[in-house]
């Protein structure tokens, strides 16, 4: 592959031959066209007084779901700020531990493969044990350059 097509968007066939191929991986897959859809399909699928926590996650910084959580009367209980608001260091780290099997977990992938691999890991590996093992209900959020 060229470096160039590193840096291309996929067209909207290969979107859809990826997803199906995800899909084949038994995973669900919503193709929205805006983060603002993004943002709202994922606030949908959140009932209320569900636990909530994130792994960092630009993706979801940039449709907005990341200050949505931390800002709004959403009626979920957000572990995220309930962790980074905790003082004591030894309760801190406890509620990071127990915050892998929130009833849903959110964050991004790092790639998706044409044949429907996803690509998952970050430096401390705080968040890649609740895509694979603790979470009870997942919820990746991905832009079609990944």
């Amino acid at each position: 592959m060229k470096m160039a097509e590193w840096d291309t968007v996929p067209d909207d066939q290969t979107i859809v031959k990826t997803a199906e191929a995800v899909r084949g991986r038994g995973i669900s897959v919503e193709i929205v066209d805006y983060r603002l859809q993004a943002l709202d399909r994922v606030k949908e699928m959140i009932p209320k007084g569900a636990s909530v926590m994130t792994g960092s996650s630009t993706t979801l910084d940039q449709i907005g779901f990341t200050e949505h959580l931390r800002t709004s009367d959403h009626g979920w209980k957000d572990l995220h700020t309930a962790i980074r608001e905790e003082k004591n260091e030894k309760k801190r780290q406890e509620m990071r531990r127990k915050s892998v099997t929130a009833e849903y977990f959110l964050g991004s992938v790092n790639a998706i493969s044409r044949n429907g691999e996803l690509v998952a890991c970050d430096r401390t590996g705080s968040r890649v044990g609740a895509y694979h093992y603790a979470a009870r209900n997942l919820i990746l959020v991905a832009g079609a350059q990944k």
